[in-house]
């Protein structure tokens, strides 16, 4: 936690359509951190992620954390971490150094 930082994460409805056929496990989630004025932060280290993995057995080692690289022509899925750890409950967690945005 970064004090006068906040999150802020959304939901896009739509997957680009050359990431469509390619394995994404799970909804794609855009964060990115902003100060109270509104004023993007960029990440100064690594932050952990962790999402819950629906299902009552799931084996860590066929999830990996990624995202879409929307430089490629056209966009692609990138594995960022494929060394996912358990979470609290069901969930798997992962670290990145980058947000998409």
């Amino acid at each position: 936690n970064i004090e006068g930082v906040f999150a802020v994460v959304t939901n896009p409805t739509v997957l680009p359509e050359s990431v469509r056929g390619q394995r994404v496990e799970s909804t794609v989630f855009d964060i990115s951190l902003f100060t109270a004025d509104g004023n993007p932060v960029p990440l100064e280290s690594e932050v952990e992620i962790c999402l819950e993995v629906n299902g009552k057995e799931f084996n860590k080692d066929d999830y990996c954390l990624g995202f879409i690289d929307e430089e490629q022509k056209p966009p692609v899925w990138v594995c960022q971490d494929s060394c996912l750890r358990k979470g609290r409950d069901q969930q798997l967690c992962g670290t990145t150094d980058h947000f998409t945005s």
